[in-house]
């Protein structure tokens, strides 16, 4: 069932999208990106439509990430992918403890013919 687009003038109420709003700066925000999906069109359309009509949006509608914020981001997205190239190891290694801790099976009787 393909979703229906947001019309001008609809209300949404406030618990179908309490967890796509996030608190940056003190303020409630939403990612373009969750945003863009609720109005049925793509992240760079919105973006491309924020851009062309600003003087239509709110001078809070939207900001960008200061350049210490943007190298954090990029520091903790950077510590996030090195360990990414050991998922596989640590989920091996994951379930080898699972299966020494775990109790062992109870036998059971043969049924034979």
């Amino acid at each position: 069932m393909k979703k229906r687009r947001i019309a001008p003038g609809d209300i949404i109420p406030l618990n179908q999208i309490d967890h796509l709003i996030y608190v940056v700066r003190g303020q409630r925000v939403m990612l373009d990106s969750d945003l863009a999906r609720l109005y049925g069109v793509t992240t760079f359309n919105l973006n491309k439509a924020v851009g062309r009509n600003t003087i239509r949006f709110p001078d809070d509608f939207l900001f960008r990430l200061s350049k210490q914020e943007w190298d954090s981001l990029r520091f903790q997205i950077g510590i996030l992918r090195k360990f990414k190239k050991h998922d596989q190891q640590i989920n091996a290694l994951i379930n080898a403890i699972r299966q020494l801790l775990a109790p062992p099976a109870r036998p059971h009787k043969k049924i034979g013919f």
